[in-house]
């Protein structure tokens, strides 16, 4: 990969680990729509770096990258908030209408879950970060080795 590109991937990737807590902490209710369109672009471009690494890489396909990179890509749209809020089938309204202690527990066990689950998909994307930093390694290494023999 080009530093450009890797240097650009390796802010995408950042961006998206890191993209809900800016939502959380940074803006407004009103505004997540606009993290949401960040997010679905950046899934967009994560898609089309996977098509032109298995095209342009060899030894990609079914290698431990690919399923890392697809296992990264499937849980990407879990953070997505439109997207969740139509997988879960839950509205504003319904969510006001918890005032049962039993909805109010089974939200509250469905919320410890989905935290369980958001900690591992962003394990899965550290372990992307580590991908990105093979690559500044080997493009690194491959410089050298021209400023060498040049």
């Amino acid at each position: 990969m080009h530093n450009n590109t890797t240097m650009f991937v390796s802010f995408i990737t950042l961006l998206v680990l890191y993209a809900d807590d800016i939502r959380i902490v940074f803006l407004e209710k009103n505004q997540d729509i606009y993290v949401d369109i960040v997010l679905v672009i950046c899934v967009v471009i994560f898609l089309l770096e996977g098509v032109f690494s298995t095209v342009a890489l060899n030894d990609y396909l079914w290698s431990f990258f690919f399923w890392l990179d697809l296992i990264s890509l499937l849980s990407m749209p879990l953070d997505i908030y439109f997207i969740m809020k139509y997988i879960s089938g839950e509205s504003e309204s319904v969510i006001q209408q918890t005032d049962d202690a039993s909805n109010v527990a089974r939200v509250g066990r469905a919320s410890r879950v989905g935290t369980r689950a958001g900690r591992f998909l962003k394990l899965v994307k550290l372990i992307r970060i580590v991908k990105v930093a093979k690559f500044f390694k080997q493009t690194d290494a491959i410089q050298k080795k021209r400023e060498i023999f040049l």
